[in-house]
């Protein structure tokens, strides 16, 4: 058992051990064969498909009343038995049973396991930088092994639009023109399926939207050229939603795009939309007057209504971020993505009115800032919490996803080291129940875990003055990425104030050194 992440719940009796023949074969009532297949990959072994239930060395079936993604496994001195309450249950037990696995030796045992939480995610930006296909495939296949369930795939945003789209090609044919075709996008989603994950598509709106609005400036407020961005940052011009051709043009890319995802969730983004052209333009605000708007946050609010019942339309359930909380009209029934820890008091309310929120908290799981800033154990070991209260055993809250932007993350390899080891302890977070969490078992077992690992490691836990460098020369780099002359192009965040400031300095930056101490040491490093 001293491999296996995240840890299984429960109390464990190992008795013997039982050797797995070189080839065997699995029953089950269930059309599983892209999972076995992954399975007999994984176990390095000639794996089949057995109608004879009494000889197949491993009988699989569907258990109602087990919940889902449980599963029990009763592994014997000659036969393995699984029951699961779904598909994904039957997944996390093969997944167990592949991890257990020693040279082909594993201990006889009975488990029964479920994960703690419903959501144990991670977004990836895309958009920023692409990543091939083959990357992308790589990522699910490590993140599948520490039964992750979901990935959140930021596709557009100012830098990129990544969907191949028939309908409106100009928006992935721009720029270096690099994307996911049809094709890519339906075989990685498969990909993903047979390893237990669900991909949350994101097309985040009405901000982050200079890759449509670079490509088709008539459904922006000016209806004036600009180029797509280069760098990261916050561009002012977006959506215009007091044109009715807005929405239609929105309505026939989501016509095209949703069917590719058969996944329950649908992202919309809604995050930092700057309101600079809606205040000016004319359609905006004979909008605001018909609909009895009292200002452009609920604006924002009307477009994100709009769209979630286009794709409930779709049988989605919406998920934003929490910027659409800050205007008082939006529904109930979004998903929130918590990110911003000042929207506390927003989260709050919107938990006590029946709202569910997914945990993305900047200050504790943005896994685009180095380790020296948001480290291994602080993933192991967050909590919900929402204005100093723990939402862990409230209904509301569904579980943690970590945050991948990609603004100064360009190669394979820097991608990999920012996700791993830290989503490792964010995976034994999510599953395991808080009485079988023990953080330096959870380091023995990873460092076991290290030796077999096909993707980069990052530095797991930098100490001292190398965790004070390390965050130095991110806060350097913050300063300094994007030009100038592009600055002039971008609007400065209206959520960075002084609470946030507080914040980032006590929470980021103090934990590991005065925060004077680093910017002053981040100054002396050389651009």
């Amino acid at each position: 058992m001293n491999n296996v992440i995240p840890k299984i719940n429960g109390d464990i009796q190992q008795t013997h051990f039982l050797k797995l023949p070189d080839t065997f074969g699995i029953y089950s009532n269930e059309n599983i064969e892209g999972i076995i297949e992954v399975f007999a990959k994984r176990m390095e072994l000639n794996v089949r498909i057995s109608q004879d239930r009494d000889n197949a060395f491993i009988d699989i079936n569907i258990n109602d009343c087990l919940d889902n993604e449980e599963y029990t496994a009763s592994i014997q001195e000659n036969k393995i038995y699984i029951e699961a309450g779904d598909e994904k249950g039957i997944i996390w037990a093969l997944t167990t049973i592949a991890e257990l696995n020693d040279g082909g030796i594993i201990p006889t045992c009975k488990i029964n396991d479920k994960p703690r939480y419903e959501h144990r995610g991670i977004l990836i930006d895309c958009s920023r930088h692409f990543f091939e296909k083959a990357e992308i495939k790589k990522i699910i296949e490590e993140l599948s092994k520490v039964k992750i369930n979901y990935l959140h795939w930021h596709l557009t945003n100012d830098q990129g639009w990544r969907i191949e789209s028939e309908k409106y090609p100009m928006l992935h044919e721009q720029g270096e023109g690099k994307y996911y075709s049809k094709a890519d996008i339906i075989e990685i989603v498969d990909f993903a399926k047979v390893r237990g994950i669900t991909i949350i598509p994101e097309i985040d709106m009405p901000g982050h939207t200079r890759s449509i609005v670079s490509a088709y400036p008539q459904y922006s407020c000016s209806q004036k050229e600009v180029k797509l961005a280069r760098y990261g940052g916050i561009y002012p011009v977006i959506l215009c939603p007091g044109r009715e051709e807005t929405f239609k043009f929105v309505r026939e890319v989501l016509d095209e795009v949703i069917p590719l995802f058969p996944g329950k969730y649908w992202h919309i983004g809604a995050d930092e939309a700057p309101k600079h052209e809606w205040i000016k333009c004319p359609l905006c605000q004979k909008r605001m007057k018909e609909e009895k708007l009292k200002n452009e946050d609920e604006l924002q609010n009307y477009f994100i209504n709009r769209i979630k019942g286009m794709i409930r339309e779709k049988g989605k359930i919406p998920v934003a971020f929490d910027d659409c909380l800050v205007a008082k009209k939006i529904d109930r029934d979004a998903l929130i993505q918590e990110w911003m820890p000042t929207r506390g008091n927003l989260i709050v309310e919107h938990a006590s009115n029946g709202g569910k929120f997914i945990y993305s908290d900047m200050m504790d799981i943005y896994y685009d800032y180095p380790e020296a800033m948001t480290n291994m154990e602080r993933s192991y070991k967050v909590r919900p919490a929402i204005n100093d209260r723990d939402y862990s055993d409230d209904s509301a809250f569904t579980g943690f996803e970590a945050c991948v932007w990609t603004e100064n993350i360009e190669t394979n390899e820097d991608l990999e080291k920012h996700i791993f080891p830290r989503i490792y302890a964010l995976a034994e977070n999510g599953w395991t129940k808080e009485e079988y969490k023990d953080y330096e078992d959870f380091n023995k077992r990873l460092n076991n875990r290290k030796k077999s690992t096909y993707v980069c490691l990052g530095a797991g836990d930098p100490k001292g003055d190398e965790r004070k460098l390390e965050a130095a020369r991110f806060i350097k780099a913050m300063g300094n990425r994007i030009p100038e002359d592009e600055k002039k192009e971008t609007v400065e965040p209206d959520v960075v104030d002084e609470k946030f400031n507080q914040l980032f300095g006590a929470k980021l930056l103090n934990s590991h050194g005065d925060a004077r101490e680093l910017m002053s040491l981040a100054a002396t490093i050389e651009s």
